[in-house]
Protein backbone atom coordinates (compact mmCIF):
# COMPACT_ATOMS: atom_id res chain seq x y z
CA UNK A 1 0.00 0.00 0.00
CA UNK A 2 2.61 2.32 0.88
CA UNK A 3 4.11 1.77 -2.75
CA UNK A 4 1.45 2.37 -4.31
CA UNK A 5 0.60 5.60 -2.63
CA UNK A 6 4.26 7.09 -2.84
CA UNK A 7 3.55 6.72 -6.33
CA UNK A 8 0.24 8.79 -6.15
CA UNK A 9 1.84 11.68 -4.49
CA UNK A 10 5.02 11.29 -7.01
CA UNK A 11 1.99 11.90 -9.54
CA UNK A 12 0.34 14.54 -7.80
CA UNK A 13 3.25 16.35 -7.16
CA UNK A 14 4.38 16.39 -10.79
CA UNK A 15 1.14 17.37 -12.23
CA UNK A 16 0.89 20.21 -9.57
CA UNK A 17 4.40 21.63 -10.12
CA UNK A 18 3.83 21.71 -14.45
CA UNK A 19 0.68 23.27 -13.69
CA UNK A 20 1.60 25.56 -11.19
CA UNK A 21 -1.72 26.95 -10.02
CA UNK A 22 -0.02 29.28 -7.38
CA UNK A 23 2.13 30.76 -9.85
CA UNK A 24 5.56 30.26 -8.35
CA UNK A 25 8.76 31.20 -9.76
CA UNK A 26 9.95 28.51 -13.03
CA UNK A 27 13.65 28.30 -10.53
CA UNK A 28 11.59 26.71 -7.53
CA UNK A 29 9.32 24.10 -9.50
CA UNK A 30 12.10 22.75 -11.50
CA UNK A 31 14.48 22.37 -8.16
CA UNK A 32 11.34 20.71 -6.68
CA UNK A 33 10.71 18.89 -10.06
CA UNK A 34 14.28 16.88 -10.16
CA UNK A 35 14.13 14.79 -7.22
CA UNK A 36 10.47 13.84 -8.27
CA UNK A 37 11.48 13.00 -11.49
CA UNK A 38 14.46 10.79 -9.85
CA UNK A 39 11.97 9.13 -7.49
CA UNK A 40 9.66 8.08 -10.11
CA UNK A 41 12.41 6.19 -11.94
CA UNK A 42 12.85 4.69 -8.57
CA UNK A 43 9.76 3.72 -8.40
CA UNK A 44 10.02 2.37 -11.94
CA UNK A 45 12.79 0.03 -10.80
CA UNK A 46 10.48 -1.21 -8.09
CA UNK A 47 7.42 -2.10 -9.80
CA UNK A 48 9.59 -3.71 -12.39
CA UNK A 49 10.54 -6.10 -9.57
CA UNK A 50 7.34 -7.26 -8.72
CA UNK A 51 5.39 -4.06 -6.57
CA UNK A 52 3.22 -3.93 -5.08
CA UNK A 53 0.61 -5.70 -7.01
CA UNK A 54 1.11 -9.62 -8.11
CA UNK A 55 -0.17 -8.43 -11.35
CA UNK A 56 2.92 -7.60 -13.48
CA UNK A 57 1.05 -5.89 -16.25
CA UNK A 58 -0.94 -4.09 -13.53
CA UNK A 59 2.41 -3.01 -12.34
CA UNK A 60 3.70 -2.34 -15.54
CA UNK A 61 0.94 -0.03 -16.37
CA UNK A 62 1.12 2.01 -13.66
CA UNK A 63 4.37 3.47 -14.45
CA UNK A 64 4.80 2.68 -18.02
CA UNK A 65 4.90 6.37 -18.87
CA UNK A 66 8.31 7.49 -18.43
CA UNK A 67 7.85 11.00 -16.63
CA UNK A 68 11.77 11.46 -16.80
CA UNK A 69 11.20 11.01 -20.60
CA UNK A 70 14.58 9.74 -21.98
CA UNK A 71 14.39 5.74 -21.88
CA UNK A 72 11.79 3.47 -22.72
CA UNK A 73 10.03 1.70 -19.59
CA UNK A 74 10.11 -1.70 -20.73
CA UNK A 75 13.53 -1.34 -22.70
CA UNK A 76 14.90 -0.27 -19.35
CA UNK A 77 12.77 -3.26 -17.57
CA UNK A 78 14.21 -5.90 -19.38
CA UNK A 79 18.05 -4.62 -19.71
CA UNK A 80 17.42 -4.07 -15.47
CA UNK A 81 16.73 -7.72 -15.51
CA UNK A 82 18.99 -8.82 -17.32
CA UNK A 83 21.45 -7.16 -15.23
CA UNK A 84 19.99 -8.66 -12.24
CA UNK A 85 22.19 -12.11 -13.34
CA UNK A 86 24.77 -11.69 -10.64
CA UNK A 87 27.03 -13.37 -12.32
CA UNK A 88 27.76 -10.83 -15.19
CA UNK A 89 27.44 -7.57 -13.27
CA UNK A 90 30.45 -5.07 -13.56
CA UNK A 91 31.38 -7.22 -17.27
CA UNK A 92 31.72 -4.90 -20.09
CA UNK A 93 29.77 -6.86 -22.50
CA UNK A 94 27.33 -8.76 -21.11
CA UNK A 95 25.91 -6.30 -18.17
CA UNK A 96 23.97 -3.82 -19.86
CA UNK A 97 24.31 -1.29 -16.90
CA UNK A 98 28.42 -1.67 -16.88
CA UNK A 99 30.72 1.74 -17.14
CA UNK A 100 33.95 -0.15 -17.72
CA UNK A 101 35.53 -0.56 -21.14
CA UNK A 102 37.68 -3.47 -22.44
CA UNK A 103 41.07 -2.84 -22.90
CA UNK A 104 41.40 -2.82 -26.77
CA UNK A 105 38.15 -0.88 -26.58
CA UNK A 106 39.58 1.79 -24.44
CA UNK A 107 42.41 1.91 -27.05
CA UNK A 108 40.47 2.14 -30.18
CA UNK A 109 38.85 5.40 -28.65
CA UNK A 110 40.68 9.29 -28.88
CA UNK A 111 42.42 10.66 -25.79
CA UNK A 112 39.21 13.58 -25.66
CA UNK A 113 37.17 10.41 -25.37
CA UNK A 114 39.74 8.75 -22.80
CA UNK A 115 39.55 11.64 -20.60
CA UNK A 116 35.86 12.21 -20.98
CA UNK A 117 35.43 8.94 -19.73
CA UNK A 118 37.87 9.20 -17.17
CA UNK A 119 36.07 12.48 -15.87
CA UNK A 120 33.05 10.42 -16.10
CA UNK A 121 34.62 8.03 -13.12
CA UNK A 122 34.23 11.47 -10.68
CA UNK A 123 30.87 11.68 -8.73
CA UNK A 124 31.44 15.57 -10.59
CA UNK A 125 31.41 14.25 -13.83
CA UNK A 126 28.73 11.39 -13.65
CA UNK A 127 26.41 14.35 -12.46
CA UNK A 128 27.09 16.32 -15.16
CA UNK A 129 28.47 14.13 -18.19
CA UNK A 130 26.83 10.87 -17.25
CA UNK A 131 23.20 11.40 -18.26
CA UNK A 132 24.33 12.46 -21.71
CA UNK A 133 27.33 9.67 -22.12
CA UNK A 134 24.76 7.28 -20.95
CA UNK A 135 22.10 8.18 -22.97
CA UNK A 136 24.36 8.22 -26.09
CA UNK A 137 25.33 5.06 -25.49
CA UNK A 138 22.74 3.44 -25.12
CA UNK A 139 20.03 4.72 -27.60
CA UNK A 140 22.68 3.93 -29.94
CA UNK A 141 23.03 0.51 -29.20
CA UNK A 142 19.43 -0.32 -29.04
CA UNK A 143 18.52 1.45 -32.13
CA UNK A 144 21.68 0.20 -34.04
CA UNK A 145 22.11 -3.03 -32.98
CA UNK A 146 18.60 -3.86 -31.55
CA UNK A 147 16.40 -6.33 -33.21
CA UNK A 148 12.74 -5.24 -34.74
CA UNK A 149 10.78 -5.74 -31.33
CA UNK A 150 13.32 -3.21 -29.67
CA UNK A 151 12.83 -0.68 -32.47
CA UNK A 152 9.38 -0.87 -32.19
CA UNK A 153 9.57 -0.40 -28.14
CA UNK A 154 11.31 2.55 -29.15
CA UNK A 155 8.99 3.81 -31.76
CA UNK A 156 5.91 2.93 -29.22
CA UNK A 157 7.78 5.18 -26.41
CA UNK A 158 8.41 7.67 -28.93
CA UNK A 159 4.60 8.37 -29.35
CA UNK A 160 4.01 8.11 -26.23
CA UNK A 161 6.18 10.78 -25.15
CA UNK A 162 5.53 12.76 -27.88
CA UNK A 163 2.12 12.96 -26.34
CA UNK A 164 2.97 13.36 -23.13
CA UNK A 165 4.84 16.13 -23.95
CA UNK A 166 1.78 17.60 -26.26
CA UNK A 167 -0.25 17.58 -23.01
CA UNK A 168 2.44 19.54 -21.33
CA UNK A 169 2.85 21.90 -23.76
CA UNK A 170 -0.99 22.63 -23.95
CA UNK A 171 -1.96 22.43 -19.90
CA UNK A 172 1.29 23.10 -18.05
CA UNK A 173 2.45 25.98 -17.38
CA UNK A 174 5.94 24.95 -17.33
CA UNK A 175 7.77 25.35 -20.76
CA UNK A 176 9.21 22.22 -22.44
CA UNK A 177 12.76 22.77 -22.07
CA UNK A 178 12.24 23.58 -18.11
CA UNK A 179 10.92 20.16 -17.97
CA UNK A 180 13.62 18.67 -20.09
CA UNK A 181 15.66 20.03 -17.88
CA UNK A 182 14.32 18.80 -14.96
CA UNK A 183 14.41 15.40 -17.36
CA UNK A 184 18.22 15.47 -17.92
CA UNK A 185 19.18 16.44 -13.80
CA UNK A 186 17.03 13.63 -12.60
CA UNK A 187 19.42 11.44 -13.93
CA UNK A 188 21.95 13.43 -12.77
CA UNK A 189 20.72 12.75 -9.26
CA UNK A 190 20.41 9.00 -10.06
CA UNK A 191 23.87 8.76 -11.14
CA UNK A 192 24.99 9.21 -7.70
CA UNK A 193 23.34 6.32 -6.86
CA UNK A 194 24.39 4.20 -9.91
CA UNK A 195 28.44 5.95 -9.16
CA UNK A 196 29.97 2.90 -7.62
CA UNK A 197 26.84 0.63 -6.76
CA UNK A 198 28.61 -2.03 -8.67
CA UNK A 199 32.72 -2.47 -8.83
CA UNK A 200 34.98 -4.86 -11.00
CA UNK A 201 35.32 -8.04 -8.58
CA UNK A 202 36.59 -11.82 -8.89
CA UNK A 203 33.68 -12.35 -6.27
CA UNK A 204 30.60 -12.79 -7.39
CA UNK A 205 29.10 -11.20 -3.82
CA UNK A 206 31.59 -8.37 -3.57
CA UNK A 207 30.62 -6.86 -6.67
CA UNK A 208 27.51 -4.21 -5.09
CA UNK A 209 28.08 -1.95 -2.58
CA UNK A 210 25.97 -1.32 1.08
CA UNK A 211 25.61 2.52 1.41
CA UNK A 212 24.61 2.26 5.26
CA UNK A 213 23.23 5.72 6.73
CA UNK A 214 19.59 6.55 5.60
CA UNK A 215 18.54 9.90 4.47
CA UNK A 216 17.39 12.00 1.88
CA UNK A 217 19.14 9.87 -0.62
CA UNK A 218 18.66 6.50 0.89
CA UNK A 219 14.73 7.48 0.39
CA UNK A 220 15.18 8.83 -2.65
CA UNK A 221 16.32 5.57 -4.24
CA UNK A 222 13.95 3.63 -2.37
CA UNK A 223 16.48 2.12 -0.51
CA UNK A 224 19.19 0.73 -3.34
CA UNK A 225 22.29 2.36 -1.23
CA UNK A 226 21.55 -1.59 0.51
CA UNK A 227 22.45 -2.42 -3.05
CA UNK A 228 24.23 -5.90 -2.38
CA UNK A 229 20.72 -6.83 -0.26
CA UNK A 230 18.56 -5.92 -3.15
CA UNK A 231 20.88 -7.93 -5.35
CA UNK A 232 20.63 -10.99 -3.10
CA UNK A 233 16.91 -10.76 -2.57
CA UNK A 234 15.53 -8.55 -5.64
CA UNK A 235 11.73 -9.40 -4.40
CA UNK A 236 11.59 -7.95 -1.28
CA UNK A 237 9.44 -4.27 -0.90
CA UNK A 238 12.07 -1.15 -0.48
CA UNK A 239 10.38 -0.50 2.95
CA UNK A 240 11.95 -3.76 4.07
CA UNK A 241 14.99 -3.89 2.90
CA UNK A 242 16.94 -2.18 5.86
CA UNK A 243 15.42 -3.96 8.41
CA UNK A 244 16.43 -7.10 6.61
CA UNK A 245 20.15 -5.50 6.54
CA UNK A 246 20.33 -4.70 9.94
CA UNK A 247 19.22 -8.29 11.07
CA UNK A 248 22.05 -10.03 8.95
CA UNK A 249 24.66 -7.10 8.61
CA UNK A 250 27.52 -9.21 9.41
CA UNK A 251 26.34 -11.69 7.16
CA UNK A 252 25.71 -9.20 3.95
CA UNK A 253 29.14 -7.77 4.83
CA UNK A 254 31.00 -10.69 4.35
CA UNK A 255 29.60 -11.52 1.28
CA UNK A 256 30.22 -8.31 -0.20
CA UNK A 257 33.97 -8.60 1.22
CA UNK A 258 32.92 -5.03 2.90
CA UNK A 259 32.06 -2.98 -0.13
CA UNK A 260 30.91 -0.47 2.15
CA UNK A 261 30.56 3.04 2.65
CA UNK A 262 29.31 5.08 5.45
CA UNK A 263 27.02 7.24 4.12
CA UNK A 264 26.67 9.47 0.52
CA UNK A 265 28.48 12.22 2.49
CA UNK A 266 31.83 10.15 2.36
CA UNK A 267 31.60 9.25 -1.37
CA UNK A 268 31.00 12.80 -1.96
CA UNK A 269 34.33 13.66 0.04
CA UNK A 270 35.91 11.07 -1.48
CA UNK A 271 35.25 10.63 -4.78
CA UNK A 272 33.77 14.04 -6.21
CA UNK A 273 36.97 15.17 -7.87
CA UNK A 274 38.36 12.00 -7.73
CA UNK A 275 38.00 8.80 -10.51
CA UNK A 276 36.94 6.02 -8.39
CA UNK A 277 38.67 3.61 -10.78
CA UNK A 278 40.20 3.26 -14.16
CA UNK A 279 37.43 3.00 -16.74
CA UNK A 280 39.64 -0.67 -18.38
CA UNK A 281 38.05 -3.45 -16.86
CA UNK A 282 40.42 -4.98 -14.52
CA UNK A 283 39.10 -8.88 -14.95
CA UNK A 284 40.32 -11.25 -17.46
CA UNK A 285 36.98 -12.10 -19.06
CA UNK A 286 36.35 -16.02 -19.30
CA UNK A 287 35.84 -16.90 -23.39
Amino acid sequence: MRTLLLLGVCYATVAYLVINPMAYPLWICVLILIPFITLHSSLQHEFLHGHPFRSQLLNDLLVVVSLGVFIPYFRFKETHLKHHDNSIVSDPIEDPESWYLLEEDWNKISKFQQKLLTLNNTLFGRILFGPALSLTKFTLCELIHGDRRIRLTWLIHTLLMTGYLWVLSVYASMPIWAYLICCYFGLSLLGIRTFLEHQAHENITARTVIIERKGFFSFLFLNNNFHSVHHGYPNVAWYRIPALFERNRDRFLGKNNSYYFESYSEIFVKYFFKAKEPVIYPIKRKL
